[in-house]
């Protein structure tokens, strides 16, 4: 028996997205994999049992044949709590007319940040890596809040366009990097060093893109168009 499975209910969700995925893997040339884990159409006991077997080995052999990679991609799950963090040091440092045009409370968003980084970790390392679970709580979980501040953090940037100089507004579009690395991080399929690295980048990417934008709006020339909206 399968744990994780029967946690994830939306089988005909996932066989679409196996198949985006099987098709953007031909179309940018790589060639296409075969899932080590793929319980849809898996109806025998006997043959379930042994694509989970695969799994745990597949994962296994990644884990302990890249310690050091693997070291460093469940703590990069972190950086998003580090950002929160710093987000609850410097937020009413922040000039007026940047708190006062949010999509959403920057308590609330900074509290949803350092609670993002135990949950990627949840999902990407104890549920993937210690319990072997192809979809458990922490996937579930991880794949709620990931996109929803993914998506408030760009379109909350774009949306501060008229009130942040050029060069800030550059590092608002430069947010985009994220989604894009996390694409590659998904075509990268069984080839876990790969993955790893994507993946770290991935974490990476925009809570340094963020960190600099938050710290660059920070220190903001007393004539730019930011600190002037607040006067």
């Amino acid at each position: 028996r399968r744990p994780g499975v029967r946690l994830w209910p939306f089988r005909g969700l996932s066989q679409a997205v196996s198949r985006l995925i099987f098709r953007l893997k031909s179309m940018v040339g790589l060639k296409p994999h075969r899932k080590v884990f793929a319980p849809i159409g898996l109806h025998s006991k006997k043959a379930r049992r042994e694509q989970w077997r695969r799994l745990i080995r597949a994962r296994t052999r990644a884990r302990d044949d890249n310690p050091t990679i693997f070291v460093m991609y469940a703590l990069s799950s972190f950086t998003y709590s580090l950002l929160g963090i710093a987000m609850l040091t410097v937020l009413y440092d922040l000039p007026r007319g940047f708190r006062e045009t949010c999509l959403i409370d920057l308590d609330l968003y900074s509290w949803l940040l350092v609670l993002q980084g135990p949950v990627s970790f949840w999902a990407d390392v104890i549920d993937s890596f210690v319990m072997f679970y192809s979809r458990g709580y922490g996937h579930m979980i991880d794949g709620i809040m990931a996109p929803t501040l993914t998506i408030l953090a760009i379109f909350g940037s774009l949306y501060w366009g008229p009130i942040l100089t050029n060069h800030e507004l550059n590092l608002s579009f430069s947010l985009i990097l994220g989604p894009i690395i996390f694409v590659l991080n998904r075509l990268c399929g069984e080839n876990y060093p790969s993955k790893f690295i994507w993946h770290i980048l991935w974490h990476l990417s925009m809570p340094v893109i963020g960190g600099v934008l938050l710290t660059t709006i920070k220190f903001s020339d007393p004539g730019s168009k930011l600190s002037s909206s607040t006067s």
